[in-house]
């Protein structure tokens, strides 16, 4: 089960995934909320099947695409954003692929 913090002074969120962690809401940001990045902590690699993304159900890549991590490493991925929100958007988490091991951390950080 995915463990998600928000620090309530500044909104911004802590979302822990592993291997089995499904399609998740990480938060719903209102009108003039500014996204200023979002890191993807690989804690423990998981297989190369395994893809996770970060963005909106409309466009599950948003803000963070296959491209910008590689969950095959244990590493830090930051992706700078600044991006303003102009309506409501649902921040979410996407997997998909099997993997056997792997677990990691993703952090949102609001201006």
């Amino acid at each position: 089960m995915p463990t998600r913090i928000i620090n309530p002074s500044s909104r911004d969120v802590q979302f822990d995934f592993n291997k089995d962690t499904v399609d998740s809401v990480l938060q719903i940001i209102v009108p003039g909320e500014t996204i200023i990045k979002i890191s993807v902590q690989v804690t423990e690699a998981f297989e190369a099947t395994k893809v996770i993304t970060v963005g909106v159900p409309a466009d599950h890549n948003k803000f963070v695409g296959i491209s910008d991590t590689d969950l095959t490493i244990a590493n830090v991925y930051e992706v700078s954003q600044y991006y303003t929100v102009v309506t409501s958007e649902t921040l979410s988490f996407f997997a998909s692929g099997a993997s056997a091991t792997g677990a990691g951390k993703i952090f949102v950080e609001f201006l």
